[in-house]
């Protein structure tokens, strides 16, 4: 029984369908081609997970930058619920020297022009 590190690969005709070429690969050319594409893609798939962690921080972030927008948010609704209210009103009237009108009395007009030539 041959050792492991005895084992040689055969040779391998790889046809074409459609064309008449043949290649020839030894051992030594399939070896080299199947860790290059092995390395490729582990360099491929360590990209991408990078990828997927970065957008998934980014995610978190992006959440808790609306969870503080939303509380804001909501303080200003109170804020500006209680600037509207009629008491905040009637003290900045009182702070602009207004005077409390008692009774309104309309212009009634007798003719129906007002300027005269």
């Amino acid at each position: 029984m041959p050792r492991a590190s005895t084992l040689r690969f055969p040779s391998s005709t790889i046809q074409v369908p459609y064309f008449d070429l043949k290649l020839n690969l030894n051992g030594r050319i399939l070896k080299t081609l199947s860790f290059l594409t092995i390395l490729a893609l582990a360099a491929f798939f360590i990209c991408q997970n990078n990828l997927i962690i970065k957008k998934t921080y980014l995610l978190a972030d992006y959440e808790e930058q609306v969870e503080a927008l939303s509380v804001e948010n909501e303080n200003l609704k109170i804020k500006t619920s209680q600037m509207d209210s009629l008491g905040s009103v009637e003290a900045a009237i009182s702070k602009l020297n207004y005077e409390k009108i008692g009774e309104t009395r309309y212009i009634q007009v007798l003719e129906p022009r007002v300027v005269i030539k």
